[in-house]
């Protein structure tokens, strides 16, 4: 941080630059104001004298005459002349010819003139190649608009007036600088003595020599500035046992528990929340203090609990729902607190998230519901047909090889869900003690070999699959895996693909991972279904799935083997349209 003596001399010697610059700037303005005024006024003056030369020698009707007399009137004042005629045509002109010269009649200064007033411009002149004041009048006999008179001089020369004037403008302004500099030092000096000295004595009191006083200044302010702190510095002495007490029993109860905290009085006031509190309730702790409560605690539900620990002053704990639209779920706890205040009963309220152990336990239920559902069909219908066969249907041949048939295809089915359950929960715990062994790979033959299985079945029902992919592509990853979940996704591609449909297996990088990309041009998935298509057994159309021969756990396979790789998985889809599944790999 800057020192109050910079601060001080910043401000004083910015305002008077300012104030300076400013006043230069006005100063050079008026003058070159009244410069051009001047100017005006001398040329409104010439064309008035050259218009009563003209009256005398009455030359009006002869362009010969205007013109030598303009071109003498011009010599003598230096100052040029033009005769502009009422369709805009140059008469005569003291310095060039007439006939070179374009049509005037669209200046501004000659549409005014004709118009009855004083016309005044400036601009470049093309003719002269400078910039140049403009002044015209009209002249008229008998009512009557004969021409416009214009006079002009270049602006250069008026430059050329206010050279010395700008000189020594600029000189004066740098000598009154230079004392302005130099007196904001003096004051800035005399602002920061005191304060460094009162400082200086204010650290050594910060620093726990309470019995020390800060000396008074000559200066009023300071002095008074000097008494403020000796008299803080006493009554810092009184409270520091009453607040060490208070910290001490605060700081205990926060650091013995790791929950979300609020501290707050019967009078419903904030008194301290820690950041735990602080990030579930997306408030800042610091500035949570002394808050109303419903301020902090914006959840109905929360408040209502809130309230009711502070009416009875007894410990409550419930699981509250906050009904939000994460669907977030805490169990929390009210206690009072005794010796937290000298004047009103504390509470202390604790709140722990348990949104994730809920989820955790609807999964698993919902998990063994699935798996006892998925178990139990291929289950019955075995216990089925043996029942049938045991009734007499064995003695029919026809049916009793029906019959196997059928029963061998449910053991196939139930072999599978349980080879299924069997890979997932090897991929999930090798993946957490860290046993998947990944090498840098190229992916275009993963993506081959991938395809090959498949191959057959699309050709019988006309299904075109492409592979694009660099062949200098790679990635560190578990080869046989992410081929088994590249598998998995054509096999979803090419079961629910119609006939004569494309299958696209696209391989990309875009810097920091390399982006797999499955695209058929199937039925597709309605949007509701999309987020939960990774779950365990989670069906789109469940009868359409079991017919297709899937167990229901291939796309949740695909999911942990990408995230035992550090991925993500995404999909989109529109039905009709066809659907892609995208696994992004981390090249590093």
């Amino acid at each position: 941080m800057r020192r109050i003596f910079w601060r001080v001399y910043f401000f004083f010697s910015l305002a008077a630059a300012i104030t300076l610059i400013l006043s230069v700037i006005v100063s050079w303005r008026i003058f070159e104001r009244f410069i051009l005024e001047q100017t005006t006024s001398e040329l409104k003056d010439s064309l008035i004298a050259l218009e009563r030369v003209l009256r005398i020698e009455e030359s009006y009707e002869r362009a010969e005459t205007i013109a030598e007399t303009i071109r003498d009137f011009g010599m003598r004042l230096g100052i040029r002349f033009t005769v502009v005629s009422p369709d805009g045509t140059i008469l005569a002109d003291s310095m060039e010819d007439p006939s070179r010269m374009a049509n005037h009649g669209d200046r501004p200064e000659i549409r005014d003139a004709f118009g009855g007033i004083v016309g005044v411009a400036s601009r470049y002149s093309p003719t002269l190649k400078s910039e140049q004041l403009y002044v015209a009048i009209r002249v008229q006999t008998n009512n009557e608009t004969r021409f416009v008179l214009r006079a002009s001089r270049t602006l250069a020369s008026l430059e050329e007036t206010m050279r010395p004037f700008v000189s020594d403008l600029l000189f004066a302004a740098i000598l009154i600088l230079a004392g302005i500099l130099g007196a904001s030092a003096v004051v800035a000096r005399s602002f920061s003595a005191p304060i460094v000295s009162l400082q200086r004595e204010a650290e050594r009191v910060a620093g726990g020599d309470l019995l020390r006083r800060l000396p008074e200044s000559d200066i009023e302010e300071f002095s008074r500035l000097a008494h403020s702190l000796n008299t803080m510095a006493e009554a810092r002495e009184r409270q520091i046992t009453e607040l060490t007490v208070q910290k001490n029993e605060l700081e205990a109860i926060l650091a013995s528990l790791d929950e979300a905290l609020v501290l707050v009085d019967n009078r419903e006031q904030v008194l301290r929340i820690n950041a735990a509190a602080g990030k579930l309730f997306h408030t800042d702790p610091a500035e949570a203090a002394g808050k109303p409560l419903v301020g902090v605690l914006v959840n109905k539900a929360l408040y209502e609990f809130a309230r009711q620990v502070i009416t009875t002053g007894t410990a409550t704990e419930r699981e509250i729902d906050l009904y939000d639209s994460e669907g977030n779920l805490l169990y929390a706890r009210g206690v009072p607190v005794t010796g937290c205040s000298l004047d009103c009963l504390c509470i202390l309220l604790v709140f722990s998230d348990i949104t994730h152990l809920k989820k955790l336990e609807n999964i698993r239920k919902e998990f063994v519901a699935n798996v006892s559902h998925e178990l139990r069909t291929p289950i019955t219908s075995i216990k089925g047909y043996i029942e049938t066969l045991r009734d007499g249907a064995i003695n029919d041949p026809v049916a009793a090889r029906n019959f196997l048939d059928i029963i061998a295809r449910q053991s196939d089915r139930l072999g599978a869900i349980i080879e299924d359950l069997l890979a997932l929960s090897k991929i999930e715990r090798d993946a957490e003690h860290g046993e998947i062994v990944k090498t840098l790979s190229p992916i275009k033959p993963i993506l081959v070999a991938a395809t090959q299985p498949f191959a057959e079945r699309a050709a019988k029902r006309n299904i075109t699959i492409e592979i694009l992919c660099d062949e200098t592509l790679s990635v560190p990853i578990n080869a046989p895996l992410i081929e088994q979940a590249v598998g998995n996704l054509l096999d979803n591609a090419v079961k629910y693909s119609n006939e004569n449909g494309r299958i696209t297996v696209e391989a990309r990088s875009d810097g920091t991972k390399v982006v797999i990309n499955v695209t058929d041009t199937g039925i597709g998935i309605a949007a509701e279904h999309l987020s939960r298509l990774f779950e365990r057994f989670y069906r789109v159309d469940k009868a359409r799935s079991r017919a297709a021969g899937g167990t229901g756990l291939g796309l949740a396979i695909v999911k942990h083997i990408v995230l035992a790789h550090g991925g993500a998985v995404s999909v989109k889809s529109e039905m009709g349209k066809g659907s892609t599944f995208s696994l992004h790999l981390p090249l590093s």
